[in-house]
């Protein structure tokens, strides 16, 4: 773990290089989940017609559903808002605010559900994968949240269709000509094992290039452990055809090393870097990062690293704040950055994300960084 002395010196370099950064010739491939997301918050008591209070804390929620035990239980939701999101998506929006030209491809309906249509407008392609979307409720609360997944349709993404879906062609040109290439959600979809092995097999290994290749499992509780080694297996395959980032968050790390019989990590900056070498070791991926609410680390051939995060105790928005974090990461290893600063920018996209409810531009993260640095950074 770094000290505080030489993180600021990270972050004063990091923000000069974000402020020079110019990634608007870069293009990036996106895929292939779409989730239509509810984001919401769950009312504590009511203080009048419009007015509320909020359940402050997973605990908090948890307490009152195992309270509930044996009895019936009901508890209002006010949705805030309802647009297009899932990991691709909010990769996307991510990428695109720092500059990069994103195609991208998902199970966003047909026609494709209007919830998609901002993204879809500052994407220079955005292709719709078969009939059906995912659905999510997405419970936010300050201290994390709860996703509440509708998948029933999501089986559609077979083989079968993949396969139809590559002999278009569109994906794997669109791959030729990216920089970094990103696949998501392999946990909500019953055949992505299948899919991203025809990716590996017949788009891959055709690139003529090593791009990097960002891969987001997403949450894999509940799924077998026989179906996540053989994944695992085919992340591992992704070698041979680019450079692949295995990134999750401090839980999804948990669940994958108990698949494999390791040690959960716990939210501390060597255990994480134990993880991270371990999953590294198994996988034999280019990096894996892990990134919790309060810090990030991550190894590679080179050795493992972590990072404080832009932690805040008053999050504005929390659902997506990984996939933001994923794309600072991506931003950095495509400008080259070591792989501290390529920590420390994903932290401050998903940092701002936070704090402002949206991602922020490479100058807006420029400029948080240096705040950041000066111990000036608000919501700690």
């Amino acid at each position: 773990m770094m000290p505080a002395h030489d993180q600021n010196e990270v972050l004063r370099r990091l923000a000069v290089n974000l402020e020079k950064m110019d990634l608007s010739g870069v293009r990036a491939v996106v895929g292939f989940d779409g989730f239509v997301d509810e984001i919401s918050t769950v009312v504590g008591s009511r203080t009048g017609a419009e007015t509320f209070e909020a359940v402050r804390t997973i605990g908090e929620f948890g307490a009152m559903v195992s309270g509930a035990a044996g009895r019936s239980f009901g508890r209002e939701v006010v949705v805030k808002r309802v647009e297009g999101g899932g990991n691709g998506p909010n990769l996307a929006d991510g990428l695109v605010s720092l500059g990069v030209r994103v195609d991208l491809f998902g199970t966003m309906g047909s026609p494709r559900h209007p919830a998609f249509d901002e993204i879809a407008a500052r994407c220079g392609s955005c292709t719709s994968i078969g009939t059906k979307h995912g659905r999510t409720l997405a419970l936010e609360f300050g201290d994390g949240k709860l996703m509440l997944n509708e998948t029933s349709g999501l089986g559609e993404l077979d083989g079968a269709l993949m396969r139809a879906f590559l002999s278009t062609g569109a994906y794997g040109l669109a791959c030729k000509n990216a920089a970094v290439i990103g696949l998501a959600n392999w946990s909500r979809y019953p055949y992505m094992t299948a899919c991203w092995r025809l990716v590996v097999e017949e788009v891959l290994a055709a690139v003529p290039h090593r791009p990097w290749i960002m891969v987001d499992l997403a949450d894999p509780t509940g799924r077998q452990t026989t179906e996540v080694v053989e994944l695992l297996g085919v992340v591992g395959a992704m070698r041979d055809g680019g450079r692949a980032v295995l990134g999750m968050n401090l839980n999804e790390a948990g669940v994958l090393l108990g698949h494999i019989q390791q040690t959960k990590p716990e939210d501390e900056a060597e255990s994480m870097m134990r993880a991270g070498a371990a999953l590294r070791e198994v996988v034999k991926t280019e990096m894996v990062v892990i990134h919790s609410q309060r810090r990030a680390a991550c190894a590679t051939a080179d050795g493992t690293w972590a990072v404080d995060g832009a932690y805040t105790s008053r999050p504005v928005r929390t659902t997506g704040v990984g996939d933001r974090f994923n794309a600072g990461v991506c931003a950095g290893l495509l400008s080259g950055m070591e792989a501290r600063a390529c920590l420390l920018s994903g932290c401050a996209a998903g940092g701002f994300f936070v704090r402002n409810g949206r991602c922020g531009s490479a100058r807006e993260l420029a400029g948080m960084c240096r705040e950041w640095a000066e111990g000036r950074l608000t919501g700690g």
